[in-house]
């Protein structure tokens, strides 16, 4: 008996390492081994671009319509066009002044990517605005990890 109980008290006194080894540190989602969060969408930047951010979540908001315009207002992030690392990593949120929340406010800190307003946005009680994506349920948490993936490599990415 006491042999079966020394187990148990070791495996208790373990377990909390072991669910921390394989989460990124925060709990949230599996680390992939890089030191990022896991993204069952895509493992580069391009893949989470095109198979999430580019998705029916974020598209009626933040992609260009065929005459160059944005769909709603008043946002000015536009997340379907080449380039958009270069365009938020260390880059302002733009918004019209009378309506946008975050005007001002770092996208993604190059050297703090995760607290930088894209990412966020996606969580609960955000520091400035509605939590995204507005109108439409929450996003789960694999696809916060997406996000915060996405901003993690976008920050290595540019100089």
């Amino acid at each position: 008996m006491s042999g079966s109980r020394s187990l148990a008290l070791a495996f208790l006194s373990t377990a909390p390492l072991l669910l921390f080894a394989c989460t990124s540190g925060d709990g949230s989602s599996p680390d992939t081994g890089d030191g990022m969060p896991a993204c069952m969408l895509g493992s580069t930047m391009d893949e989470i671009q095109q198979n999430f951010l580019s998705g029916d979540k974020c598209r009626a908001c933040h992609h260009l319509t065929p005459s160059g315009a944005f769909p709603l207002y008043p946002t000015r992030l536009d997340l379907g066009s080449p380039g958009l690392a270069e365009r938020m990593v260390d880059k302002e949120a733009q918004a019209d002044t009378n309506l946008g929340k975050c005007q001002g406010r770092i996208l993604v800190p190059k050297n703090d990517p995760l607290n930088g307003v894209f990412v966020q946005k996606v969580l609960e009680n955000p520091p400035c605005g509605v939590r995204m994506p507005q109108g439409l349920p929450v996003l789960k948490p694999d696809e916060i990890a997406c996000v915060k993936r996405w901003a993690m490599l976008a920050a290595a990415s540019v100089p």
